[in-house]
């Protein structure tokens, strides 16, 4: 019944702990990782966040004229994302431009030829 008891006074107690490798630690890795964004850089601290803002609303504000295309919503998602990656990307329908989350870029010689994206 006392077998922990003598096993603590004569010093042979094992005690065991887990160094980084539970729920804890997967919550502040991922946590991290949603902070530092893509490139490593936390895009979404408060100075970041309020430059992104300024492009966003800066272009939703222009005036665009000779289509009806370019509305306020499709101008200020094209400057969130220019103020996040520095370039963006529409796949132009009849019915408006749809934004693509994700391209790649295919160049011969150097010279952009061709988007391939993914849109939403």
């Amino acid at each position: 019944m006392f077998g922990w008891l003598k096993s603590v006074l004569s010093g042979n107690a094992l005690d065991k702990r887990a160094s980084a490798s539970g729920f804890t630690a997967e919550i502040v890795a991922a946590r991290e990782s949603y902070i530092s964004g893509r490139r490593g850089i936390a895009e979404l601290t408060s100075t970041a966040q309020s430059c992104i803002s300024l492009w966003e609303n800066g272009l939703s504000l222009a005036d665009v004229d000779g289509t009806d295309l370019l509305d306020r919503r499709s101008l200020a998602i094209a400057g969130r994302s220019v103020a996040l990656r520095g370039e963006s990307v529409f796949l132009i329908r009849d019915d408006g431009p749809v934004p693509c989350s994700d391209w790649d870029l295919k160049t011969r010689h150097g010279r952009p030829t061709a988007y391939l994206a993914e849109c939403e």
